[in-house]
């Protein structure tokens, strides 16, 4: 698994040219009350305003274009708690190709009836994320025409995803530290890849919920087992970190931050009266993130990056 090749920058900006005529090159937005609630030079990337509202859109458009012209497949198979999900069901919509998201039972609502507007079919299976996706790899067995996709050990999704990086380092100058959330790790992995050559003096920090710890854990220790899997932030919940993005991570990102569920929720809100836009509880785990470390970013410019906007309102409700 360790010898998939790490995507280049020349491979970011060749996937840019793929993907960015079929998604929005969503703002970088600065607003007062950030900046004076982190004492910073505090920019957001609104991947919150992408469509399908969020980030995972830009490495399912790129798979699904290197795949089927590489492959002889008929379809698409994944796993997914959400936004992955909708990331490979548009992709696979717009090659006219079918797709199958295993998704656990307690599944966003709102991802899912996004997933199926798209015509995917959606099986939900298993109470957890890692039961979803040995599910999906075992129905990928029998369905022996459809290209499986693996949620994290995917060189095309690192490569797709990273290229909202491209954006913020061809928008913002002299970025000291960039926030990126950690599920299964294909954003962050692609912003330390971006970053490494564009800006180098660019910190990139990881952001996880330290109620699902396993891809910190992993980037830590060089373990990789089974942790505690239990954060309300379902685009960061996994019991299992994964080889792949981990080694990246391993060898680029600069720092991993754990936040609590708390702070991730106490972010949503923040968010929403500074930013005025929903962000899901993933993409706020940014901001939580840099509240840690509020002063080490003193007066630094600093990059959040707001993954998502897939918050249903029963969500909010119980923030409100």
């Amino acid at each position: 698994m360790t010898n998939l090749h790490i995507p280049s920058i020349a491979d970011v900006i060749g996937a840019n040219k793929i993907v960015s005529p079929l998604i929005h090159k969503t703002p970088i937005r600065q607003y007062p009350e950030l900046c004076d609630l982190l004492d910073a030079d505090v920019w957001v990337k609104h991947e919150n305003f992408q469509i399908l509202g969020s980030f995972k859109v830009r490495g399912g458009i790129y798979l699904a274009h290197k795949v089927v012209e590489e492959d002889d497949i008929n379809g698409f198979i994944t796993a997914s708690t959400g936004n992955h999900g909708q990331s490979i069901a548009f992709a696979a919509k717009i090659s006219g190709m079918p797709s199958k998201v295993v998704v656990p039972m307690k599944a966003n609502p709102a991802k899912v009836s996004s997933m199926i507007s798209l015509g995917a079919d959606v099986i939900h299976h298993g109470n957890t994320f890692d039961e979803s996706l040995e599910f999906a790899e075992s129905l990928s067995e029998k369905e022996k025409h459809f290209r499986f996709v693996h949620p994290a050990n995917e060189p095309y999704l690192i490569t797709g995803v990273a290229t909202y990086s491209l954006e913020i380092h061809e928008n913002i100058n002299n970025v000291d530290y960039l926030f990126a959330p950690v599920g299964a790790g294909s954003g962050a992995a692609g912003a330390s890849i971006v970053s490494e050559v564009i800006s180098p003096k660019t910190k990139v920090i990881g952001s996880q919920s330290e109620s699902s710890p396993a891809a910190y854990l992993a980037w830590k220790t060089g373990k990789f087992s089974h942790a505690e899997n239990k954060t309300i932030a379902e685009g960061l919940a996994t019991g299992h970190a994964y080889e792949y993005p981990i080694n990246i991570l391993q060898k680029k990102l600069n720092n991993f931050v754990l936040v609590s569920d708390q702070e991730i929720e106490n972010s949503v809100l923040s968010l929403l009266k500074t930013t005025r836009s929903l962000v899901e509880h993933a993409g706020a785990a940014t901001l939580a993130a840099a509240l840690k470390l509020k002063k080490e970013i003193k007066s630094k410019r600093v990059i959040l990056v707001l993954s998502g906007s897939n918050i249903t309102l029963e969500q909010l409700r119980k923030l409100l």
